[in-house]
């Protein structure tokens, strides 16, 4: 393996540009011959304008910092995960890439960098939340480090609500379910902006599951325990269904993509949406 220029190696500049970046590092990378300036390819998800750009600066802030050649490409969200899937099956991933890391270290196109995540967990005194849950795997390696969490904020119109009689947000799902009921106004605006689709906006449905008491996998990761929570899975099955026949969810949520709940609300077609950064951003 050659050194670069200043002595870091191939492993350590992809996984100290992953760190400082905040994104999951994989791909091939040549070292580049002496007296070059080192290169790097990093593809970013391109969502919502003012977080589009405040990520491409910082990228180009690190790169500038530390001599590296930054080549940024920005990938429309809804062709993001398509070009992703290609590029791994053809093994030709970039260096630096916004992505879960999951179906990237399930191949093998993920570098070990749990030595570099033990040393940001002594720097900074730890991690924040569950946030070491999402990194370490059962073995206790890392191979992709986050940079940041969210959550599915309930986010409301306070005007429908207060229309309807609600002066208070709702504590539980199925307060939730009754204000939605109550405050839509069909077919202009509906109770709840969530899809039922094969995206990743969906996975808000397992989190509802998992607040019900169910668990999928065991503590280690290993086997799958679903069955063992019979009881609480149907009870979140229960309330799907009462959702899905309340008629709360609009037309055509089987099929949208991860941009549709966003547009719905923008739109002031929903009283709730359950979503986590774009709406705060865009009101």
């Amino acid at each position: 393996m050659l050194h670069q220029p200043s002595g870091m190696t191939r492993r350590q500049f992809i996984a100290t540009a992953a760190l400082t970046s905040g994104a999951a590092t994989f791909g091939a990378f040549v070292a580049p011959a002496l007296g070059q300036q080192p290169k790097l390819v990093y593809w970013a998800y391109q969502f919502l304008r003012a977080s589009d750009e405040a990520r491409v600066h910082f990228a180009q802030e690190w790169a500038a910092k530390n001599k590296v050649e930054m080549q940024i490409t920005l990938v429309p969200w809804k062709e993001f995960m398509p070009k992703i899937s290609a590029a791994i099956q053809a093994q030709a991933t970039p260096d630096i890439v916004e992505s879960g890391g999951v179906e990237l270290r399930a191949l093998g196109q993920l570098l070990d960098v749990t030595d570099l995540y033990e040393k940001l967990e002594k720097e900074h005194g730890g991690w924040l939340g569950a946030a070491p849950l999402y990194m370490r795997e059962p073995d206790g390696r890392v191979h992709h480090v986050v940079y940041g969490l969210s959550g599915a904020v309930v986010v409301a119109r306070k005007d429908l609500l207060t229309q309807a009689g609600f002066q208070k947000p709702p504590a539980t799902w199925e307060e939730l379910l009754v204000q939605a009921k109550k405050a839509q106004k069909i077919p202009r605006v509906y109770g709840l902006a969530q899809p039922t689709s094969n995206q990743t906006d969906s996975n808000v449905w397992e989190e509802i599951m998992r607040s019900y008491g169910a668990r999928i996998a065991d503590e280690k990761g290993k086997k799958i325990v679903l069955g063992e929570h019979k009881r609480e899975v149907w009870a979140f099955l229960d309330y799907f269904m009462e959702v899905w026949n309340a008629g709360v969810l609009p037309p055509g949520v089987t099929t949208w993509d991860n941009t549709m709940n966003n547009s719905t609300y923008q739109a002031g077609k929903a009283v709730f949406a359950l979503n986590a950064i774009p709406i705060a951003l865009w009101l």
